[in-house]
């Protein structure tokens, strides 16, 4: 029996242009292939206001919708709290929550919660690392709660 994975797509997020407009472009690009489009909410470069960054995700959270695609949250508390505020509005959304270990390995028991989340999905525990063959992961795991 052949195993299989589900595969997802990921955007990171620029807050100085549309973010509806940015995920209309990686859902043509992911060509109706992803059933679920993370997005990222990091960047912190330009000064904006929350309120400016929670109307433009949720702009593209309904493009995501309307897509026929589940949007997910890539994030992690810091940078959450810092660009909106701690808003709740999108706790009913996937959390892939960024906290790295101090030991390279993954624990799911630890999490305080943020932005209405109480629980997350996806955890990065570890950045860029060299798996050989020239290429470089970041470490993720799934739980399935």
């Amino acid at each position: 029996q052949e195993e299989a994975f589900d595969a997802e797509a990921y955007k990171f997020l620029f807050i100085r242009s549309p973010l509806a407009e940015q995920v209309t472009n990686a859902l043509a690009r992911c060509g109706g292939l992803s059933p679920r489009l993370w997005l990222d909410v990091e960047d912190g470069t330009s000064l904006v206001t929350w309120a400016l960054w929670v109307d433009q995700l949720q702009r593209a959270v309904w493009t995501c919708q309307e897509a026929g695609v589940e949007p997910g949250i890539y994030t992690r508390a810091g940078a959450w709290r810092t660009l909106t505020g701690n808003n709740l509005a999108f706790h009913d959304l996937p959390l892939w929550d960024a906290l790295y270990s101090q030991d390279g390995k993954p624990n799911p028991s630890v999490f305080n919660p943020y932005g209405g989340w109480s629980k997350f999905d996806v955890r990065q525990y570890h950045d860029t690392m060299d798996i050989g063959l020239t290429v470089s992961v970041d470490l993720n795991l799934r739980w399935r709660h």
